[in-house]
């Protein structure tokens, strides 16, 4: 028999554990995810037969994160319960219309959700064979190097389209979500709304598509996207001034002993305190910069002043 793949997503880590016990205990693999983010990048790269999705999370909402999957053709296809304490009709409408094809509230009866999680299972498309046709692409996709996201987004405001724009880059995933061409909310890493749609102008290279829904998105971004675009751009030139004071971002630091003082007495910011964990003469320059949960023009002004104090050194020069 085929062991099924389920993606269990809520932020209560007691009903996660639970979910996966009960569920194991029937010969499932469970994936485990406690938030929006993580939940995306588990659909992508695990491919799981079904997922069970809680509505209220932080990050990315249960109905965000639905949207996201059923607009990427990689994605689409994978069955959706929505496991809330959303009771309201007006909510299991909400729910259903975002994409899912099953909805239970909290509390719920364990063989309720037993049987409901077998029926989805059964209704699960059936593998593709190896030969079979590759699905068709809706919208639009191509690369950066060929259309910066800047003209992709001016495009798409053009058109008035609503849906999800996704961009791929090495092992990285980012996401603005549009409504009839304004840009209603973004997510790459931690970051989410405009910090988000920064750290994504950044990106010179990698994939894209564009997949088109008739629903609409939260807006969780106020400014329109011509202003998103112009600051991007400003931060963009004061990055790469900061960038210039910096050895080369292939380049690795590590804590000196000034840094490794600082870090014990606590006397630095929180997000001072942040990079300094992450140099640690392992990770890159870029990379410690995409890791940290805050936004990048800080991030990079809070790296090159502790290089400047002292409280970090090169463990290996990059080219």
């Amino acid at each position: 028999m085929t062991v099924q793949k389920i993606l269990v997503v809520d932020d209560n880590k007691t009903i996660v554990e639970m979910l996966i016990s009960r569920l194991s205990a029937l010969g499932h693999v469970v994936l485990p995810a406690y938030n929006g983010l993580d939940a995306l990048e588990l659909a992508r790269t695990s491919n799981p037969d079904l997922i069970l999705l809680d509505i209220m999370m932080p990050y990315l909402d249960g109905l965000e994160v639905a949207k996201i999957l059923k607009a990427n053709v990689e994605t689409r296809s994978i069955p959706i319960i929505f496991l809330t304490v959303k009771d309201r009709l007006q909510d299991k409408v909400i729910g259903l219309k975002a994409g899912a094809d099953d909805y239970i509230t909290k509390p719920f009866h364990w063989e309720e959700l037993e049987a409901r999680v077998q029926a989805a299972l059964r209704r699960a498309r059936p593998p593709e064979p190896e030969d079979a046709p590759a699905p068709q692409i809706r919208g639009i996709s191509g690369g950066l190097a060929d259309v910066s996201l800047s003209n992709l987004i001016q495009l798409i405001e053009v058109d008035r389209k609503s849906g999800v724009l996704t961009l791929t880059r090495k092992d990285q995933s980012g996401y603005l979500m549009f409504n009839q061409g304004t840009i209603a909310n973004a997510v790459v890493g931690d970051l989410k709304g405009e910090a988000a749609v920064y750290r994504l102008l950044t990106w010179e290279e990698g994939g894209f598509i564009f997949e088109p829904w008739h629903s609409s998105v939260e807006s969780q971004i106020g400014a329109s996207n011509q202003e998103l675009i112009m600051e991007g751009m400003r931060r963009l030139d004061e990055w790469r001034n900061l960038k210039a004071k910096l050895p080369s971002l292939n380049s690795i630091f590590k804590r000196s002993p000034e840094g490794e003082k600082a870090l014990k007495e606590g006397t630095l910011t929180q997000g001072q305190m942040a990079l300094l964990n992450l140099c640690d003469g392992v990770k890159d320059i870029r990379t410690v910069l995409e890791e940290a949960p805050r936004d990048d023009l800080e991030a990079v002004k809070d790296l090159v002043w502790l290089y400047n104090q002292g409280m970090l050194e090169v463990a290996r020069l990059g080219y």
